[in-house]
């Protein structure tokens, strides 16, 4: 399933497929959600009566997770996703479950 190839220095970087296919398909999902809650958070605004400091907080964690998910994806198209794999899998797993 992984293959081994020669990263820098002595060093050995293994390459999986499906990983890399999960890391693609997983950010264009995080997209769509992030969409999809943008528009959650507006309509909630517009139709429920909801105290203000709550959508404040709500659109600070939605831009956190974004800011996150940008800087994971910047780091696995620099190369640096076989150093950030694992964490990014544990982060992932704990958003779905959490």
């Amino acid at each position: 399933m992984a293959a081994a190839r020669r990263g820098r220095g002595s060093s050995t970087v293994l390459s999986s497929v499906p990983l890399q296919m999960l890391f693609y398909l997983s950010g264009t999902y995080y997209a769509l959600y992030f969409l999809a809650t943008l528009l959650m958070i507006t309509y909630k605004s517009q139709v429920f009566s909801c105290p203000h400091h709550y959508l404040v907080l709500d659109l600070a964690l939605l831009f956190l997770m974004g800011i996150l998910e940008a800087l994971r994806l910047y780091l696995d198209k620099q190369r640096w996703g076989h150093r950030w794999e694992s964490l990014c899998l544990e982060v992932c797993l704990v958003e779905v479950t959490g």
